[in-house]
């Protein structure tokens, strides 16, 4: 159900391209939540998530991405 907007493995070779995260290697759409769309994407440098907002303002976004950054 959360994954709402399908990427290609174009699209997160493009994505990852903007960061120092490494290669795309693979990716699995995370099926929990109701709202946003998240990806496990594996590189060469390890596991992140990428977390697409759907339906949110950029104050939202901003605030979350805040809050996640401050944590230990």
């Amino acid at each position: 159900m959360a994954v709402k907007t399908r990427f290609s493995q174009q699209d997160f070779t493009h994505i990852l391209a903007q960061y120092d995260l490494g290669t795309y290697t693979r990716s699995e759409p995370v099926s929990q939540g109701t709202v946003q769309t998240n990806y496990f994407l594996h590189t060469t440098q390890g596991k992140f998530v990428l977390r697409y907002y759907e339906n949110r303002s950029k104050e939202s976004v901003l605030f979350e991405s805040h809050l996640l950054f401050s944590f230990p």
